[in-house]
């Protein structure tokens, strides 16, 4: 009986991890290489309370510019802070601090390239998301394709991607295309007798075609 009550309390602690909470994180969601790296991960996250209104704090743009910055130059925290965020937007019973959270989540989004956890994430935004979903998928996959972010955005740049504005082109999603096997057509045997005795050309134009079976 005493161990069905230990693990009935580690599921009640694994639940109320995953929903938002007022207060500061204890320990970081993701398994970081280090103490110092889950030092960190705690006090991004109260970067997250502040900007979204759950702690009061001030200066909230430059609360997201030092997220970005912490998270380019320490990448494992990438997908800690991606889960942080979805965490403080389910069951959030506060409507401003949830719209508060998609835009930090935005902005993420353009700077920060989600590696393990994008699955998640996709499926979260499918669950969650509503007339958000086609903009913020797309920037999700157009981050995950694009080359590394190398600066921090401006807080100009920050209200710039807040208000809809953003440096990739999201009128498609880019994804890397397939590579495709050019495929070489022998001439015919009449035609290389014709050449040798002609002095004709072997090829024409239509011998080398593109392969579009893949």
């Amino acid at each position: 009986a005493r161990q069905k009550l230990v693990t009935l309390s580690r599921a009640k602690l694994a639940t109320g991890m995953l929903r938002w909470q007022s207060y500061n994180l204890h320990a970081s969601l993701t398994n970081l290489p280090g103490k110092a790296e889950n030092v960190v991960a705690k006090r991004l996250f109260k970067n997250i309370l502040g900007y979204m209104g759950d702690k009061s704090l001030p200066a909230t743009q430059i609360l997201i510019q030092d997220l970005v910055q912490q998270c380019l130059g320490i990448p494992c925290l990438i997908d800690e802070v991606y889960c942080q965020i979805m965490k403080q937007m389910t069951k959030n019973p506060y409507k401003a601090s949830v719209m508060k959270g998609w835009e930090i989540l935005t902005v993420c989004l353009e700077c920060l390239k989600p590696a393990a956890v994008h699955k998640y994430l996709q499926f979260w935004l499918r669950e969650n998301a509503g007339s958000y979903l086609e903009r913020l998928e797309t920037l999700m996959y157009q981050t995950i394709y694009s080359p590394d972010r190398k600066v921090i955005p401006s807080v100009e740049e920050v209200k710039g991607i807040i208000k809809g504005h953003s440096g990739k082109d999201l009128k498609f999603i880019t994804k890397p295309l397939p590579y495709v096997r050019p495929k070489y057509v022998p001439p015919n045997w009449r035609d290389v007798i014709e050449s040798e005795d002609g002095e004709e050309e072997i090829f024409s134009e239509g011998d080398l075609e593109e392969d579009t079976t893949g």
